[in-house]
């Protein structure tokens, strides 16, 4: 008996622009059993050849391969033992439909949902292709020290435009504040505040993180009422 095993990419998940994440796995028989380890993909050169990064263990990409793959082989073997049964005893096991209906309602929403990026999320990704070259998250990036280097320098620079009495003669200090102002919708200088805020509530735990993930959030929505088209740049 010849047993098939190996390594396999799965999970794939925020795919847009011919790059995503997958989960690299051990399987049997093609069945994804334990996650090895997790990839950013940047070039999908197919037949498992790709350039890409390795990134922390993404818990998304993993729940997407395993109920991807387990949801659709349970509700198959369901299927065909419920379409094998007597149809008088089939009907009696109203447990088991209700079973497989929410199965298939999961399994569903795995290959079609989970891990889909929203048009905010591909917004958010034209927006840091800027900085990074690439509509990829900027905080699974190796480089990503260089890139918040670069996107702080570029929002110091237009930064100094908006120097007044209120943020005195250093408006830097006050990024987030000027950024985030719901009146904001200098272009150049919302871009660059994206992605810096984005590493950095990358970096940040606690109370840090949440701070900047609103911030990167008004940022992003202060971003998209100045360049709309950005929800349409950004092609999945």
């Amino acid at each position: 008996m010849v047993i098939v095993w190996g390594q396999r990419m799965y999970g794939r998940i925020d795919k847009i622009a011919g790059s995503f994440v997958a989960t690299r796995f051990f399987h049997i028989y093609y069945v994804p059993l334990i996650p090895l380890s997790s990839w950013l993909v940047l070039e999908d050169h197919g037949e498992g050849n790709f350039l890409g990064t390795q990134v922390p263990l993404q818990l998304r990409s993993v729940m997407a391969a395993w109920l991807r793959v387990f949801g659709t082989l349970y509700f198959i073997a369901c299927a065909v033992a419920l379409l094998s049964s007597p149809i008088e005893l089939a009907t009696t096991h109203l447990i088991s439909f209700l079973q497989i209906g929410a199965v298939a309602a999961l399994t569903a929403y795995a290959w079609l949902k989970l891990g889909k990026l929203t048009a905010l999320e591909r917004a958010a990704r034209a927006a840091y292709a800027e900085h990074t070259g690439r509509f990829v998250d900027p905080a699974l990036l190796e480089q990503r020290s260089a890139v918040k280097a670069h996107a702080i320098e570029q929002l110091d620079r237009h930064l100094a435009r908006h120097a007044t009495a209120t943020y005195r003669e250093a408006p830097q200090a006050q990024w987030k504040e000027i950024a985030t102002r719901p009146d904001m919708r200098d272009v150049p200088l919302l871009v660059s505040a994206l992605t810096r805020c984005r590493i950095e509530a990358a970096e940040a735990r606690g109370p840090a993180r949440g701070e900047l993930d609103r911030a990167h959030g008004q940022i992003l929505a202060n971003l998209v009422a100045a360049k709309p088209e950005l929800l349409a740049a950004a092609v999945a």
